[in-house]
């Protein structure tokens, strides 16, 4: 083996190559693409590694030998690079065994005629060593089937490019970003490897194939895509056909915390024009999403924020997931954003209905049980003392005699509002039976027991200019509470 500069960066292109494909490979069970991709990086790591061993050769039967090893990648990489499409883009049904093997075929049958090409000359039609810059490289003639062998390359290439292109039309921007990525990286290999077959010479390189070295690029422009975009993490087939429709925010985090992915309805719920790829969450949704929550999240939390949209809030229930792998390893978090403003405003109907009276508003008995503990509490709190009124409607049963319960309804109505006006608005009033009513406050200079019935009696004697059929009449008891002697 002679030892060539030129070899160089054809073992290093392939080891780069290798490397990816160990990476992709390990992270199969994560991402469905991972294992095709993977084989797709081994073929022109071979291919690569293949052709700096040619170039080393120290005679013409070693360098054909190593044209072997190379063949197997360069016929098996453009079938390979299709099936990482159909599987990046979920077309798993496509992936069926009479596909593959048609895909397959032609390659297996190129190959065999490589191995007998020695006395074929169907491929390669004459081989010689010669001297290029310094160093003897293997040339060659074609061969009937060269052609046919690279235009079965360029075809397979060109369709997997054209499904690549189809999909970024229907795609989000966060996977256009990565389809861009592969289709410049891809489409550099293309013009290269054209390049290469119309014999355009490359200053420095004639007589070399530097269709390897074009594969280099590929390699970058991948590496870019997995460690940038997550292009082995996260694939467009579940987002374009529901997360992007979906009726629910969703957003997508990393290990780090960092936004990944958002969609168009967690972009109007928070109000972004466009997903801030890269953010810490804590900054951009800092309400919902600080890092030591994050951070102690073991599997599924729930948080609730309320959103002033004008004069009506919005609420929002987030859930958010912990993703992690098969070794249990923390990958990201997905976290959901509903809107629960209908069911809050239901639940607080409920809660009113409950303890509301529903002709007159006030509470009711069951709602007076419930404040009045509250309110008594703070009197003790507080130090001060609490005011309880018991009233009652006189004669209402009069009232329903001869006007009717539609009057004695008004009647109540007219009573509650009475009441309600003599107390502040913090006091507790309720309607605990037909025609009685409790209201209960803190005692303070404003809110004296002497202040109230003052302003209890004015309201009644203002009732009278409504022009009422009846005359309200309402009589009232009246108590202390004693914080000190309860």
């Amino acid at each position: 083996m002679n030892f060539v500069p030129i070899s160089i960066p054809f073992f290093g292109s392939g080891l780069i190559l290798l490397l990816l494909s160990l990476y992709a490979w390990r992270r199969q069970d994560l991402a469905r693409p991972a294992s095709a991709f993977g084989l797709f990086m081994l073929a022109i790591g071979i291919y690569s590694i293949g052709y700096g061993f040619e170039l080393t050769s120290p005679d013409l039967e070693t360098a054909l030998f190593w044209s072997k090893v190379q063949y197997v990648g360069i016929l098996t990489y453009p079938i390979l690079f299709i099936l990482f499409v159909f599987q990046y883009q979920g077309r798993t049904d496509w992936l069926n065994p009479r596909l593959t093997f048609a895909l397959f075929f032609p390659a297996i049958l190129f190959y065999i005629v490589k191995l007998f090409d020695g006395n074929l000359h169907w491929i390669y039609a004459t081989t010689q060593f010669v001297e290029v810059n310094g160093w003897q490289v293997l040339s060659f003639t074609w061969g009937p089937l060269y052609l046919f062998v690279s235009m079965y390359q360029a075809f397979t290439v060109s369709i997997g490019i054209l499904l690549m292109v189809q999909r970024r039309y229907f795609s989000s921007q966060l996977y256009r970003r990565q389809i861009d990525i592969m289709l410049i990286s891809a489409s550099f290999v293309y013009l290269v490897y054209f390049i290469y077959l119309l014999d355009i010479p490359v200053p420095g390189m004639e007589g070399i194939d530097i269709i390897p070295l074009s594969f280099a690029v590929l390699a970058i422009g991948v590496s870019i895509a997995i460690f940038r975009y997550g292009l082995l993490d996260l694939t467009p087939v579940a987002r374009d056909t529901l997360i992007e429709t979906l009726n629910d925010g969703v957003l997508v985090l990393d290990k780090l915390s960092r936004i990944v992915d958002a969609n168009p309805r967690a972009l109007e719920i928070l109000g972004w024009q466009a997903p801030p790829y890269g953010e810490l969450a804590q900054v951009r949704v800092a309400d919902w999403l600080d890092l030591k929550f994050l951070e102690g999240l073991s599997k599924t939390a729930k948080r609730d924020l309320e959103i002033s949209e004008g004069m009506e809030p919005i609420y929002y229930e987030m859930t958010i997931s912990l993703l992690a792998d098969k070794q249990k390893e923390r990958v990201g978090y997905l976290a959901l954003i509903h809107d629960v403003t209908e069911q809050k405003q239901v639940e607080q109907m409920l809660a009113e209905l409950s303890l509301s009276d529903e002709l007159t508003g006030l509470y009711n008995r069951r709602g007076l049980n419930v404040l009045s503990e509250q309110l008594l509490r703070m009197a003790d709190r507080v130090q001060l003392k609490a005011l309880l009124f018991y009233s009652d409607i006189d004669g209402l049963k009069k009232i329903n005699d001869s006007l009717g319960h539609k009057a004695g309804d008004q009647a109540i109505c007219d009573a509650a509002n009475i009441l309600q006006d003599s107390f502040r608005s913090s006091d507790i009033v309720a309607r605990i039976g037909g025609d009685e009513f409790v209201l209960l406050g803190l005692e303070s200079v404003e809110n004296s027991s002497s202040l109230i019935m003052e302003r209890l009696q004015q309201k009644l004697a203002d009732h009278a200019s409504l022009g009422r059929d009846f005359e309200l009449s309402i009589s009232t008891g009246m108590a202390f509470y004693d914080w000190q002697n309860p």
